[in-house]
């Protein structure tokens, strides 16, 4: 038996508990701070979860993971070989590198010290796990896939943004990384940045507005000669970006040079048009991407993992326009880093474990019924009662267009409610939708909401996956169904849908089953239970602060059904 503690002490920190290759436990530390992408630090009350939950104490651990590895010489010096042609990408970065470590240090000694603080001088292994080996860890080994190809994209760490990654008699092997000078993920900061939105923030906000441009009119040519381009299976570009950060309160603030480019194309084009222009762009250069890497490799299954491929858009066309088969881990961004770095010292040390398909993301904190009751009992400003049938009492009101917080189980790991911490209404007119956007999440008119269904909404869906659970991939919806559910589907047609089983979690599941059975549509609209700016809420406490403080009707948190007196 082998059990590893995964942290990410950076941006997006988090911790997991794995063992024998199964997830037992992970958080994100920003739902215990309330500080949303909270990174940068030791995250000690993420820690101190996973192990409680599991029963596990600190010196039962066999590894302590983090995804950052110290490189030797020799491996950047391989990394950098291709692109001595061009003396401003390999100096600037590899050489820089060579003489920082890519973060392992800082890393290492950051967790080391946390330990130390948290539980007293008791001296752990430390197990660097490069960045972006942990990114293709958290894919592949949570995938079920066989065989697969493995990418990694993202802004950059240390020197590298993007992997191609096959399996060599079990492990995971790269053949090509792309340099920072590559990097699409910077790409697309450079384009959220100019269209106003926070760098590693707003990237989603990019996405949907997008739809409502037109990318042939939004200077499509000029943000072509502004990204990189591809090279056989690697990404180039032979200006370095111009980036510059500063950390503060645990965010690091992004700025790009590049963005003051994009502005210029916005004043001439206008901003939705550039959005969509820009997401054409990226979407063209990864489908090119993947066309060549299933040309080489003959491999038709990819998993793919880093904060680019949080990217629906980009990921319905490489399953719609190239007919493979893509699995994207659910927490593909940095928080996701705790578990793929621990599994992937599980592989290591343990080449035989037997890693399974994820079925759930419930691996966070849950709450009795005693702890809520304690937290609603005396608040003069609601009424409760305990209900025998917390599903069909939610459905009850949803059914009639009321706005229900839905508050049950373990908390899901990751950025998208998945029905334990989310925010119901009725999907069928678009009038609920806006009152959610308007009177709740306070957030722009034009993003999109999700639905969750069971088996029986896959109508709505044209060629539905088998394994649609997690919200990271979108489907357009037939036409003639578009009025059953116009609440949550996107201006261009598409939905990003959630289908639940029972066996994934049965609450949510019956609460659909009686929603369908007194509306005729087994579909639910289903958002994230916080307001604009802040995380998904954890504890009672904190979904009772954000019901009390937005227009929100009624909210089912345990056994109890609670409305505001």
């Amino acid at each position: 038996m082998v059990t590893i503690l995964g942290i990410h002490p950076g941006h997006d920190a988090s911790a997991a508990l794995i063992r024998n290759g199964k997830i037992l436990a992970a958080v994100d530390e920003e739902r215990f701070l309330r500080k949303k992408h909270w990174g940068g630090g030791y995250p000690r009350n993420s820690v101190e979860f996973v192990l409680d939950y599991t029963g596990t104490k600190l010196e039962d651990v066999d590894y302590v993971s983090i995804p950052a590895k110290k490189f030797s010489k020799k491996e950047l010096l391989f990394m950098g070989f291709r692109y001595l042609k061009h003396p401003s990408i390999f100096f600037q970065r590899v050489q820089k590198i060579l003489s920082k470590n890519i973060g392992f240090g800082r890393h290492a000694e950051v967790v080391r010290k946390g330990l130390q603080n948290h539980f007293g001088d008791i001296q752990k292994k430390i197990v660097g796990v490069d960045h972006h080996m942990a990114h293709a860890a958290s894919a592949y080994y949570t995938s079920g896939l066989k065989n697969p190809v493995i990418l990694t994209l993202d802004g950059v760490w240390g020197a590298i943004s993007g992997t191609v990654n096959v399996l060599n008699h079990g492990k995971i092997k790269r053949i090509s990384s792309t340099l920072e000078s590559g990097s699409l993920g910077h790409f697309y900061e450079a384009l959220t940045e100019a269209l106003g939105f926070f760098i590693n923030n707003g990237e989603y906000k990019v996405m949907g507005m997008a739809a409502y441009g037109d990318w042939k009119k939004g200077g499509y040519r000029e943000l072509k000669k502004l990204a990189p381009k591809l090279k056989g299976l690697d990404f180039v570009r032979r200006k370095p970006w111009k980036v510059s950060s500063s950390y503060g309160d645990n965010f690091w603030k992004v700025h790009l040079e590049e963005s003051n480019y994009v502005k210029k194309l916005i004043e001439e084009y206008g901003k939705i048009n550039v959005a969509a222009a820009g997401q054409r762009v990226l979407e063209d250069l990864i489908i090119s991407w993947v066309k060549a890497i299933r040309k080489k490799t003959k491999i038709s299954k990819f998993c793919v993992a880093g904060g680019v491929f949080l990217n629906i858009k980009a990921n319905k066309r490489i399953r719609d326009e190239l007919g493979v088969k893509i699995y994207a881990f659910p927490h593909a961004g940095d928080g996701g880093l705790s578990v793929g770095s621990a599994l992937y010292v599980n592989a290591m040390v343990s080449p035989k474990t037997n890693f399974e398909k994820i079925e759930t993301l419930s691996l966070g904190p849950e709450y009795t019924n005693e702890e809520i009751k304690k937290v609603l009992r005396g608040n003069k400003k609601i009424e409760f009662k305990k209900v025998k049938d917390i599903s069909k009492e939610a459905a009850k009101h949803i059914s009639k267009g009321k706005i229900v917080g839905w508050f049950q189980g373990r908390m899901e790991y990751g950025p998208r409610a998945l029905g334990n911490r989310s925010i119901l209404t009725n999907p069928s007119k678009k009038e609920y939708r806006d009152k959610v956007n308007v009177e709740i999440k306070f957030r722009e008119e034009w993003r999109p909401f999700c639905p969750s269904m069971t088996e029986k909404g896959k109508k709505y869906l044209t060629n539905p996956e088998d394994d649609a659970y997690f919200m990271v991939t979108s489907f357009d919806v037939p036409k003639e169904k578009v009025s059953e559910i116009e609440g949550i589907v996107h201006v261009d047609d598409t939905t990003r849908p959630q289908i639940v089983t029972k066996k994934a979690n049965r609450r949510f599941f019956d609460l659909i089953t009686e929603l369908d059975s007194l509306t005729k549509v087994p579909v639910v609209l289903n958002t994230s239970f916080n307001v604009r700016g802040e995380p998904v809420v954890c504890s009672p406490k904190d979904a009772l602060n954000n019901f009390l403080n937005c227009g929100m009707e009624y909210l089912a948190i345990g056994d109890f059904i609670v409305k505001k007196k």
